[in-house]
């Protein structure tokens, strides 16, 4: 006789409210890269349409809060602002003047940043559960993605001034952080 397949779900508790520990702007060295324009193209026009990309990124540290503020998040920043001397148009900003003229990429040295915030999750989330394979609550997920601003700036001449990431970073202590980055497709596809 067989038995009928029974399957284990792992319910999950909603994400419990995160603490912000700290927000500060990320940007190339001054002076690594100079101010620079970047028009789309015809071929970039589509990705300015398309939802925002989202991504998670989970690793194991089991080390408290404290430490990871102290040890690890300098290095975490200095290694980011290294990075965007590459990938400079991610601490820029896409600018949308009014139609006909085309959108395009800027990034002023010495002023654009991109927002890195570090967040705490204290309780109530399984870290184990998140960083498995398993499926999981989407609800759970989307509160570990920073927020893209809506347009910073808008001119009286209608031009508006959108960021084009953001970065956040959750510590769950003593189990793991998550890296989070919301960003434009308009830079990355």
């Amino acid at each position: 006789s067989s038995k009928p397949l029974i399957t284990h779900t792992h319910t999950m508790a909603p994400l419990q409210p995160l603490t912000i520990t700290e927000t500060s702007h990320i940007s190339p060295p001054n002076g690594t890269v100079p101010s620079t324009t970047l028009p789309l193209t015809f071929f970039d026009a589509p990705w300015l349409t398309l939802p925002l990309g989202e991504c998670l990124f989970f690793f194991s540290y089991p080390n408290s809060t404290q430490r990871f503020l102290k040890d690890f998040l300098p290095n975490l920043k200095q290694s980011l602002s290294i990075t965007l001397q590459h990938f400079f148009p991610y601490a820029g900003n896409l600018i949308i003047p009014p139609r006909p003229d085309p959108p395009y990429l800027r990034y002023n040295d010495g002023e654009d940043s991109l927002v890195f915030t570090v967040a705490e999750s204290i309780g109530g989330t399984d870290f184990d559960h998140l960083k498995s394979d398993s499926p999981k609550d989407i609800r759970v997920l989307h509160g570990l993605l920073p927020k893209l601003p809506p347009p910073t700036h808008v001119s009286p001449q209608g031009i508006q001034t959108r960021p084009i990431m953001v970065i956040q970073v959750t510590i769950f202590p003593e189990r793991g952080i998550c890296i989070g980055n919301t960003s434009t497709h308009v830079a990355g596809d």
